[in-house]
């Protein structure tokens, strides 16, 4: 699963800014209980001694009436009521977890613990849905075979959410003799549906349990089987009915075993109505028509998967399709006016199912896959197995109207989902606590795809600056986690879908290829999918492999290297030190805030098993590697190079930190002739000197100096890291004295790379259109003139005759327009991307309207934002991310934030990212006591719900470590910019 926008917004962006609540119900069989309270009365009606004594009769009568009554009733208490006419009970409400604590359950019963007990073994599921997209309902059935691994009396299985009738809930033997059920409850803590057998089930033999009857609400909150809507164009509203579920909202579909190493098959039924398209994982095996003119659809059974990979939409779409030479079908769906925006994702599909098939050696194993654009979902996109789903602006490209970056943005999440085929659907984790497993290998592998595809884009450069430097910045906190977390709680699950799974899973296997080598890493992974084929590993299974992979060729247990990178959190700076012929390397964990957590606490001490890479400007192309395990060890590196480069095209994950002489060194050369280091090396240098820095373990002069060379810099890699770094201290001292001799800075030096490079939009490769965007968008916000004339004569002759703005261009253009501009040309701007079709000109529309310099204009964006009828859910944290462009932007969004906490705290509770991506937005950058305080206090009074409290906790450690370098450093920044321009009418 592509977890989220975050990224996606990092791709663009950086173009161009380079508690009163009832506790749950105890759940040990009782959960029908009800505590009242009695108070005294201070007011009201009296009573006479008589009328007490009638009343206290007919209070008698009653007790005795309804004694009797459960007596005829069998003296039991279940959840479930005996009528046939109200025959059916709804699981307590687990959409708004309480703040009050969860009764603890007694350890010792079967359904105390978060996992499933290892007893039971699903092995087919017979699912029938039945969607009403009028009454946003849907009905079900379901019946389960299940392998009995242990003697048990109870069936455990999960359930959110469902209404189910559970007179029509049976369990029947392999001969098809019905079972008693004793009883049946519902654990909330656990989400478990339990039924409680009369006699023990039998270990080895074959168990039937049917669910005849169910219903669940077809609600708008993008998880389980949700519903989504969208505008025809004659103005008239649809709907569709679409699934999410990943990681644990099977549940909310049908009961189910939602666990991913609980593999089954899976026959799906959906009954629809006649106008709609229903798809599933699998082919349509048979249609026919039912009672009320409905078309009752059954697919093909699907491959042996886990319940997250199960997929529903029901939807009126077209689509485009090919077959693959191997008989594959592939489809692409949108909705009828994006149907000429799915061409590019065809062609891609087909390429990439070919490229996997060949660098796995092994085909896709279902015979068609759909890849649909639905207008809501949560993640970017979602790789269930043969029916692959996708936001808009995730698969949808018009190369007409899109820029490249969209191509590239598709591509990549594309890429990242058919690679889940093989990692992930073939072979899956075992459970959620090696989630990164599945998203950082698909991360990794997505870059293999596109480097196959496209060459000339050079994306392994590119992973650096989009990827593997921005989550450095969240590992560098004493909040983060290592990638490899015990899971131990339900809502820890959804937690951990963040960058750090991702994002640095992703990083760390870039270093395994790294020093493993091409062959021998995708030899592995062959090897792997091949042994776990339809089946699950743990993380060590999968080093086991690669070790063997390997050890014909090195004395390498990849295992115990690993583990100090997936099983700790936070990564090592290195510092080099020359001492004669030898050189000293020191590690030590890397921090932007103090931690006064012992290393104690760690078994690995925050000591890494470091692949040390290493050359020379004159070898810079041969890489030389040391192991590096101790906190300190010296080496004889045998260089004859007055300059050494280390972390060689940054292949690992770690910060360098030169002696001062070498520091001086390479500035030297970078100033004479920066292209005798490599455009990743150079960008590592800019980004380490400046994470460096803003560690406090390098004096801001260093990377300030480096800076200067970017005058001669070409280089779209070393320019994004510049301008992701520079802008942290822009951010920084945009309140302070020294932030005009910032912007004179930046306005020199993007200046005069703006003259030399032009804006032939349109041309050139990839890099040099990247550049061409981000320097443009650089200018116009540091008011170089001519290029406000280039973005203001763009506006005027598309508003005034209609000329189409160059689409790379669009964003500054229209940007430009609302940053200079009235109300009249913000309400333009939002009408039209109201009704735009192309969804890549929609979001640059309302990127744009951000950079209004009229506040109320900015408070209205706010609340339109969170508005359904305006603004889509999905879209609410793109245009909370939006806000950070300006100083008086990024002041609003806060004080938003602050004043309706409570509000998008509830709202946004229960959504996967949304929450947590606008926290971290709005306070990433905040830098002063005051707000640090209010914010601790907003969250202390309400806590931030499920995937948001480590959002909080990040954010919250990001303000403190801002607030630290406001100390440190402005004074240092502020006497360097003194300098230079004091000097720049000299250069």
């Amino acid at each position: 699963m592509s977890s989220s926008k975050d990224k996606e917004n990092s791709v663009e962006n950086s173009l161009i800014n380079g508690k009163n609540s009832t506790a749950p119900v105890s759940s040990q069989k009782h959960a029908g209980d009800t505590a009242v309270a009695i108070r005294r009365p201070t007011g009201g009606i009296y009573i006479t001694r008589v009328q007490c004594i009638v009343l206290a009769a007919v209070i008698v009568a009653v007790v005795v009436l309804v004694g009797v009554l459960v007596g005829l009733l069998g003296q039991r208490h279940c959840l479930a009521t005996l009528s046939n006419t109200v025959s059916s009970y709804k699981e307590p409400n687990t959409d708004k977890p309480t703040l009050t604590p969860k009764p603890t359950l007694d350890p010792k019963l079967p359904w105390a613990n978060i996992r499933l007990p290892q007893k039971l073994s699903p092995s087919f599921y017979r699912l029938k849905l039945r969607t009403d997209l009028d009454t946003f309902v849907f009905h079900g059935s379901v019946k389960i075979k299940m392998k009995v691994l242990q003697e048990t009396s109870y069936i455990i299985l999960h359930s959110v959410g469902l209404k189910i009738t559970t007179s029509k809930v049976s369990v029947r033997s392999s001969d098809d003799e019905v079972l008693p059920i004793m009883d049946q409850f519902y654990v909330p803590e656990n989400q478990f549906h339990v039924l409680q057998m009369k006699k023990k089930l039998i270990k080895q033999r074959t168990y039937f349990v049917y669910f005849e009857e169910f219903l669940g609400e077809l609600k708008d909150d993008l998880r389980g089987l949700y519903r989504s809507s969208y505008k025809t164009p004659s103005g008239e509203t649809k709907f569709i009915a679409v699934s999410q579920l990943q990681a644990v909202d099977a549940r909310r579909v049908f009961p189910c075993f939602d666990e991913p190493d609980l593999k089954a098959n899976f026959s799906v039924t959906i009954e629809h109505a006649p106008d709609l398209t229903a798809l599933s994982n699998m082919p349509v095996k048979s249609s026919t028509k039912v009672s009320g003119g409905w078309i009752r659809d059954e697919y093909d059974t699907t491959p042996i998967m886990s319940t997250y990979l199960l997929a529903f939409v029901v939807a009126d779409l077209s689509h485009r399709e090919s077959t693959m030479p191997s008989g594959l079908k592939v489809r692409v769906w949108g909705l009828a006016d994006t149907f000429d925006q799915t061409a590019f994702a065809l062609e891609f599909a087909i390429r990439t199912y070919q490229f996997f098939t060949d660098f796995f050696g092994l085909p896709e194993v279902v015979p068609k896959t759909d890849h649909v654009a639905v207008p809501d979902f949560s993640a970017g996109a979602m790789e269930n197995w043969g029916l692959v789903l996708y936001r808009q602006t995730s698969l949808l490209y018009d190369p007409q109207a899109s820029p490249l970056s969209t191509k590239y943005w598709v591509a990549l999440v594309m890429a990242h989902e058919i690679a889940h085929t093989w990692f992930g659907n073939m072979a899956t984790m075992r459970w959620w606590d090696d989630l990164w497993l599945n998203e950082g290998f698909a991360s990794t592998l997505m870059y293999f795809a596109l480097e196959n595809s496209y060459p000339d884009w050079k994306v392994f450069d590119l992973q650096i600056i989009d990827d593997i430097f921005p989550v450095m910045i969240r590992d560098a906190l004493p909040t983060s986690h290592p990638v490899s977390t015990p899971i131990n709680d339900p809502h820890d699950i959804e937690r951990y879908f963040d960058r750090i799974s991702y994002d640095k899973g992703m990083a760390v296997l870039r270093m395994l290829k790294g020093f493993l080598g091409k062959y021998h890493f995708q030899q592995g992974l062959q090897e792997y999918v091949s042994q776990y084929k339809f089946d699950n590993a743990e993380m060590s299974e999968i080093w086991q492999v690669f070790s063997k992979t390997v050890q014909n060729n090195y004395s390498l247990h990849v295992g115990n290297v690993m583990d100090t990178w997936t099983r700790q959190m936070g990564f090592p700076v290195v510092t080099v030190t020359k001492q004669g012929k030898l050189h000293k390397l020191t590690q030590r964990r890397f921090l932007l805030v103090e931690d006064q957590t012992s290393t104690t606490d760690n078994p690995y001490g925050y000591i890494w098993h470091i692949p040390f890479t290493y050359t020379s400007p004159e070898q810079i192309h041969q890489a030389k590697v040391v192991w590096f395990k101790n906190s300190s060890a010296s080496y004889d590196l045998h260089m004859t190079s007055d300059i050494l480069v280390c972390n060689v095209n940054y292949t690992g994950f770690y910060l360098v930190n030169y002696d001062r002489e070498m520091w001086r060194r390479i500035t030297e050369q970078l100033h004479t002739d920066h292209t005798v280091f490599s455009p990743s090396n150079r960008a590592g240098f800019i980004h380490d000197a400046f994470m460096l820095a803003r560690g406090g373990l390098l004096d801001y002069t260093v990377p300030l100096n480096i800076s200067m060379y970017l005058r001669y810099e070409r280089g779209y890699v070393p320019w994004n890291a510049f301008l992701r770094e520079i802008k942290y201290v822009e951010y920084m001292l945009s309140n302070s004295d020294a932030y005009g001799k910032v912007e004179a800075f930046l306005h020199d030096l993007v200046k005069h790379v703006y003259q030399q490079i032009g804006m032939a939009a349109g041309s050139g490769t990839l890099h040099e259109r990247y550049l061409r965007r981000m320097i443009l968008g650089q200018a116009c916000r540091l008011r170089v003139q001519i290029a406000v004339d280039y973005a203001q004569g763009m506006y005027r002759n598309f508003k005034e005759n209609g000329v189409k703005i160059p689409a790379d261009h669009a964003l500054i253009v229209y940007s430009n327009a609302v940053y200079e501009g009235d109300q009249e040309v913000w309400d333009f701007l939002w009408n039209r991307s109201r009704h735009t079709k192309v969804v890549s000109e929609k979001k640059d529309l309302m990127n744009a309207l951000a950079y209004s310099q009229k506040s109320w204009l900015l408070w209205r964006y706010l609340h339109w934002a969170t508005d359904k009828t305006k603004v889509r859910t999905q879209d609410v944290k793109d245009v909370f991310g939006f806000f950070r462009h300006t100083t008086q932007s990024r002041s609003i969004v806060l004080q938003y934030l602050m004043r309706h906490w409570k509000q998008l705290n509830d709202r946004y509770r229960e959504d996967l990212f949304l929450l947590r991506d606008i926290i971290f937005e709005t306070t990433r950058l905040v830098n002063d006591e005051y707000s640090l305080l209010e914010l601790e206090e907003l969250y202390e009074r309400n806590p931030p719900a499920g995937l948001a409290s480590n959002a909080a906790k990040n954010g919250i450690a990001l303000i403190r470590s801002n607030i630290k370098w406001m100390k440190m450093n402005e004074r240092v920044i502020a006497d360097w910019m003194e300098t230079y321009v004091g000097t720049r009418d000299d250069m």
